[in-house]
């Protein structure tokens, strides 16, 4: 096994590259695929909140335990 430290160094490290990767594909995308990006944003966004506002719901309601 692996150090925790190291571990968040690693994660730390590849998130960043992920960021700097999605940032230049944002860069150099043009109006249609700015617009798709948008759309599957609000989508995703749209989904968790239904599934988890459900989830909480019925747990606060006592059906989920």
């Amino acid at each position: 096994m692996i150090a925790q430290s190291v571990s968040l160094a690693i994660a730390a490290a590849l998130y960043a590259l992920g960021l700097y990767f999605a940032f230049e594909s944002y860069v150099v995308s043009d109006e249609l695929m700015k617009a798709v990006n948008r759309e599957a944003a609000v989508w995703s966004y749209g989904l968790v909140f239904t599934f988890l506002g459900s989830w909480s719901a019925l747990a606060h309601a006592g059906v989920l335990k």
